[in-house]
């Protein structure tokens, strides 16, 4: 197989595994080094112009960031670290949460592409106040 195929096959499958755990926004491609934005759109777009820069530079790094956000709460965003490897294909390595409203952040490590969590799952890690607690603060009110 020629490496362009196999380098589609690859986006392919770390694409619809995104797809399956939930992650069918709209990414943000970044830069490691300075955190900027580079490029924004789906998923598979994104890791086929990171492969075409990735290829053309002799000495580029491996590692890329997509944020995006959570699909039914835009207060939390995910930014995923990914490495690519021409063997192993794309792993995601990291997943960094920040939650907008309270200022939360989460961050969790990756052996492998089957421990990411789902998308719909981000909203239970961080906890809701329940509604007895402003009660308990001294801000009842009849």
């Amino acid at each position: 197989m020629s490496t362009g195929k196999a380098q589609t096959a690859t986006v392919n499958d770390f694409a619809s595994l995104m797809y399956q755990k939930g992650y069918r926004g709209q990414f943000n491609l970044r830069h490691p080094s300075s955190g900027r934005p580079v490029e924004s759109g789906a998923l598979s777009y994104l890791l086929h112009q990171f492969l075409k820069e990735f290829n053309s530079k002799p000495n580029a790094s491996p590692v890329l960031e997509l944020d995006t956000f959570a699909p039914y709460s835009t207060t939390i965003s995910c930014l995923f670290r990914i490495e690519y490897d021409a063997v192993m294909g794309f792993r995601a390595r990291e997943l960094t949460l920040n939650h907008k409203k309270t200022k939360e952040n989460r961050h969790y490590q990756f052996v492998n592409n089957h421990q990411v969590p789902g998308a719909l799952s981000l909203e239970e890690l961080f906890p809701q106040p329940k509604p007895w607690d402003r009660g308990l603060r001294g801000k009842f009110r009849l």
